[in-house]
């Protein structure tokens, strides 16, 4: 709550700072095209305060962070220098204030909203690979696990074979293998089912297909790079 007053505090000082400046310095008649600058100023300023709450929650934050900012931190440097070069110009018109401001703003929006669904495409690929990434973690451990649960020798071994080709698969995917990842997961799933069976057969027959599949989505990944 402090770290929030303090970052708003700070915010601030260069509103009161430029509004000073700027009551003092002109004045006491202020044309029309002096305040759309001074309009387009504090929009660019409260843009380059607001855009960092935009970024999507994702391992890349920061990233996302600092391309939006930047993005930001340039319009607002650019209107404060163009917004003050017209309000001291005095234009009596406001037609060319207005036709330059709300030119680089269309180019600051459209930038805005490059990067904005940029990011959004990079969070999304990030999620799914985090996802991917959790099952490889995950798989192993959950095979590992059903070890002890079967009580053929037989059965066991293909359960710890499936075990340790799922432990040396690569965590790194791609959409080649979307397929087989599916059908080993759904085949995990069958084992985690059956293991506690008697059913010696259905247990080596789930195992060696996760075996398999293993194998397979090895060799395809090796066939990409």
């Amino acid at each position: 709550m402090k770290k929030t007053v303090l970052t708003i505090l700070l915010g601030l000082v260069f509103l009161a700072v430029f509004n000073v400046i700027f009551f003092v310095l002109t004045g006491p008649e202020r044309l029309a095209a002096m305040w759309i600058s001074y309009a387009f100023i504090h929009f660019a300023y409260i843009m380059f305060c607001v855009t960092p709450f935009l970024v999507r929650r994702s391992s890349a934050a920061t990233i996302f962070g600092l391309s939006i900012g930047l993005v930001s931190m340039v319009y607002f440097i650019v209107e404060l220098i163009v917004g003050i070069a017209f309000i001291f110009i005095d234009f009596q018109s406001i037609k060319t204030p207005l036709i330059v401001h709300v030119i680089i703003t269309g180019i600051y929006l459209t930038l805005l909203l490059i990067v904005l669904i940029s990011n959004e495409k990079t969070a999304d690929d990030l999620a799914v690979a985090a996802e991917e990434t959790q099952f490889f973690r995950t798989a192993a451990a959950r095979v590992k696990v059903l070890i002890d649960r079967v009580s053929d020798p037989e059965a066991k071994k293909a359960v710890e074979k499936a075990y340790d080709q799922l432990k040396s698969s690569p965590i790194k995917s791609s959409p080649i293998v979307k397929s087989v990842e599916s059908e080993m997961e759904s085949m995990v799933l069958r084992l985690e089912s059956v293991a506690g069976s008697d059913n010696k057969e259905n247990i080596i027959q789930t195992a060696s297909a996760i075996c398999d599949l293993s194998a397979q989505r090895k060799e395809l990944l090796k066939s990409i790079q």
